[in-house]
């Protein structure tokens, strides 16, 4: 449970950092839901990577509402079990990194006030997926590299965050800057 909390310290420490300022109770800030861009949090801790990652629905679906047609059903299907799994989906060199577990929230609800009106409603669809891998080889890691673009081509840009023992940033990703020195 205390692994947790801190987890969650660091994880809300990266969403208050990407805002800019810290929001008051009453008027919370939300990352703007930008379609082609999504966000990956990421925590070293001891031998465990832990990663969140969030992003407008539209980039990894190519819709943002509850699955209608038999094709919806079918993207929604694979890509759920691709989160989920996530294989091929991040790459630690000379780590032995290993996935332990995953918990993915498609089509979370979001509205925005502060977004400018691009032709459809106010509400909109993100999917969050959080990821913990064991590491038995932690000591090796200095690279992260993602393979969302390749996987998930609605994805252009990344904001990616880190913070280890030893060091903390911010790197934009795009497909051809897929990696991130994190020592």
């Amino acid at each position: 449970m205390y692994r947790k909390s801190i987890m969650t310290g660091w994880l809300l420490f990266f969403a208050a950092s990407s805002c800019g300022a810290i929001a008051s109770a009453e008027h919370p800030m939300h990352e703007p839901h930008v379609h082609g861009i999504a966000v990956l949090n990421i925590v070293l801790e001891k031998n465990e990577v832990h990663l969140t990652l969030e992003s407008p629905a539209m980039n990894l679906l190519g819709f943002e509402h509850a699955p209608v047609t038999d094709e919806q059903k079918a993207v929604f299907r694979i890509t759920q079990q691709t989160l989920t799994e996530a294989t091929g989906l991040f790459t630690f060199p000379g780590a032995n990194c290993q996935l332990q577990s995953s918990d993915i929230q498609m089509l979370e609800k979001q509205t925005h006030s502060d977004h400018d009106d691009h032709g459809h409603a106010s509400e909109h669809a993100d999917i969050h997926a959080n990821y913990r891998f064991n590491c038995s080889q932690i000591q090796q890691l200095n690279d992260i590299t993602t393979h969302l673009f390749a996987v998930f081509p609605g994805i252009q840009q990344i904001k990616a965050q880190w913070i280890t023992s030893r060091s903390q940033g911010m790197k934009t990703l795009t497909p051809a800057t897929n990696s991130l020195t994190i020592k």
